[in-house]
């Protein structure tokens, strides 16, 4: 391919020809890195797909609370934090939606996840149309050493703590008893 004459090439293959042959003559302009300097992973999530449509908004919520467990363990587990939050919604007629926002900070704490990607919900959920499949995924990863701490400007100290050392208490009590062993409550969170 990279001597092949750009001209067929561009007629056989239309773009992707003269693509292929840039990328092959180095001229693609994608920086190449060493396989250890590769992120391992681009993100991080979770899917279900439900048993039936719905439009229960607390269903759906308590739904997308366990995937947003599940993901914050997953990133923990693997030393990731992530940024950029996504939500993936399916209607009954199988159309998908995906709707994504970008935290101020890398994180691995679920209830942020569950904030952000709830508001989300809400607005995908002015549309009619039933749900059949939701899901939530975290990208823009990196990784951390696991004395990752994270700061919070207006609620320093203790909360902060509290918070990280309940996820870690959460994650080994999941690690043993499986992922149904215990749910978040919640109440306090649609008081806010």
């Amino acid at each position: 391919l990279a001597s092949a004459d750009p001209d067929r090439l561009g007629r056989v293959f239309r773009d992707r020809g003269r693509r292929l042959q840039n990328i092959l003559w180095g001229a693609e302009g994608t920086p190449v890195l060493p396989l250890d300097e590769q992120p391992l992973e681009k993100s991080m999530g979770h899917e279900i797909t439900l048993s039936r449509n719905t439009r229960d908004p607390v269903g759906l919520e308590s739904m997308l609370s366990t995937l947003c467990d599940r993901v914050a363990r997953r990133l923990r587990d693997h030393h990731f934090v992530g940024r950029q939050v996504t939500l993936r919604v399916r209607f009954a007629d199988f159309e998908t939606h995906s709707r994504q926002a970008t935290l101020p900070e890398l994180t691995d704490r679920s209830r942020q996840f569950f904030l952000i990607t709830r508001r989300l919900l809400r607005t995908a959920l002015s549309d009619p149309r039933p749900v059949r499949l939701i899901g939530v995924s975290v990208s823009q990863l990196r990784t951390v050493d696991s004395g990752f701490s994270q700061g919070d400007l207006f609620h320093p100290g203790h909360t902060e703590c509290r918070d990280r050392r309940l996820e870690r208490v959460w994650d080994s009590i999941r690690a043993k008893y499986g992922d149904g062993a215990m749910s978040r409550a919640l109440s306090d969170l649609r008081a806010r």
